[in-house]
């Protein structure tokens, strides 16, 4: 865990010179465990309650160390957990969900209590069912036809965040657990279907499978949901059986206590949520409603682009300068100039390409082309369309193109009031997650002036 510990951080690290506000009407986090038991312990913790109703059934509304959030059980299965995460992420439009609960081990090497910190969940059940086993596959969002990753990512800040926190936080002992440390901590893969496994070769054949660490029954349909609609995720579950034959009556002995161990993790994460919204210098751009915030350890420079940009924003590191962000106003461009094409994706690629050319996220060796399109509204109902830019080299000794290790750079296009934006987002990661979480946390600060 040290180790995925010490990768991820500096992405954190990193993210977080771009974020948004934090404040009491900041959106809530939204908390969700599939029954009451769940998430009882973060009840307790609870300030400033009250209680709300959607579905027809009560959720709670609080602050947890200082942060907004509304807690809530959505029901066991995929189909209820799915249901109650779609309607209140549209009802509620919350910044993160975090669902927490119990699960069961598919992995020797953890015992009751110990908590798996989701860098990924898949759905065990879902894809095409053949003589002897799954060949699992995602399906495609309905909204644009594009394939759901079969292994479902947690958010990158959070899953960084979190696993800093693990690194410091002391879990409780189990009552009877079989084993005498204290609970573990650890990142892994969590596998969800509709069924409570009690068979150890279904157990070991999950594990052979997809190397899955936990199994469940909400985790990845809830990831899903998040994906689809963009909104930060994070899936947590404590033990409470082996997954096995006697797993009936292991979770009855130990399933609130790995519950608590995982509402104990949850809070941490909102405590480190909190320390970061309390730490944030802000920049605001009254003229073209948008703001950001950035760290008071963090030197940042914003400055006005001659070519048409209206902010860029620089970190100064050891290492020298680097370009954070680009955001540029579409429409300050003659007509023409950006192309015949007057259409986002093909402006965007254009000015996509200029920028890299000229020095801009990535640096001026590199270019970019539109890769992904998709329909996109920010927070504050802002509609626009999101662009993901993979950056690649050109080889001149062999006049072929080839996508950098080091990720993509991400643009997202937004319209307002004031006109249609471009922003550039450089990724500081190989996969590209953290460039992700760039474009989503400025769009998501991004308004109306």
């Amino acid at each position: 865990m040290k180790t995925a510990h010490r990768t991820l951080l500096p992405v954190a690290l990193a993210l977080l010179c771009l974020a948004p506000v934090a404040h009491s009407t900041s959106p809530p986090t939204l908390i969700l465990g599939a029954f009451p038991e769940e998430v009882a312990w973060l009840k307790t913790q609870l300030a400033d309650t009250q209680s709300v109703t959607y579905l027809d059934r009560p959720f709670t509304a609080g602050t947890l160390e200082g942060q907004p959030v509304v807690v809530g059980v959505t029901g066991v299965g995929k189909v209820n957990a799915a249901m109650t995460a779609g309607v209140l992420i549209d009802r509620l439009r919350p910044a993160r969900v975090i669902f927490t609960g119990v699960a069961g081990s598919l992995n020797p090497d953890l015992a009751p209590g110990d908590v798996v910190i989701g860098r990924q969940t898949i759905q065990h059940d879902l894809g095409e069912f053949l003589a002897d086993s799954i060949d699992n596959w995602g399906v495609r969002n309905p909204a644009n036809w594009e394939h759901n990753p079969t292994f479902l990512p947690a958010d990158s800040l959070l899953l960084a965040w979190t696993l800093a926190m693990a690194d410091t936080l002391r879990l409780p002992p189990v009552p009877e657990s079989p084993v005498s440390r204290l609970p573990r901590m650890t990142a892994g893969i969590i596998a969800t279907g509709d069924g409570f496994c009690t068979s150890t070769p279904l157990k070991r054949a999950i594990r052979r499978r997809l190397h899955a660490d936990a199994v469940e029954m909400e985790g990845a349909a809830v990831a899903q949901v998040c994906y689809q609609w963009g909104v930060p995720c994070l899936v947590l579950r404590a033990l409470s059986d082996n997954a096995d034959e006697n797993a009936n009556a292991d979770f009855e002995r130990y399933y609130q206590a790995a519950a608590d161990n995982a509402n104990r993790l949850v809070l941490a994460l909102l405590a480190r949520l909190q320390q970061e919204a309390q730490s944030r210098r802000t920049y605001r751009d009254s003229r073209w409603g948008f703001q950001f915030e950035y760290p008071q350890a963090c030197s940042l420079r914003v400055t006005s682009d001659p070519q048409g940009g209206l902010v860029r924003a620089v970190l100064s590191e050891a290492e020298g300068d680097r370009v954070l962000l680009d955001l540029d106003l579409l429409d300050s461009y003659p007509p023409g100039s950006l192309g015949p094409d007057t259409s986002w994706a093909a402006r965007a690629e254009v000015l996509a390409r200029r920028r890299c050319e000229a020095g801009g996220p990535g640096g001026g060796q590199y270019c970019a082309g539109v890769t992904r399109a998709k329909p996109f509204a920010n927070a504050a109902g802002v509609p626009g369309v999101a662009f993901l830019l993979a950056l690649a080299r050109e080889d001149h000794s062999s006049g072929r193109s080839s996508l950098l290790s080091r990720g993509p750079v991400y643009a997202l296009c937004l319209e307002t009031a004031a006109g249609r934006l471009l922003l550039f987002v450089e990724a500081v990661d190989g996969s590209g997650a953290a460039g992700a979480d760039y474009a989503r946390l400025l769009a998501h600060s991004l308004a109306r002036p």
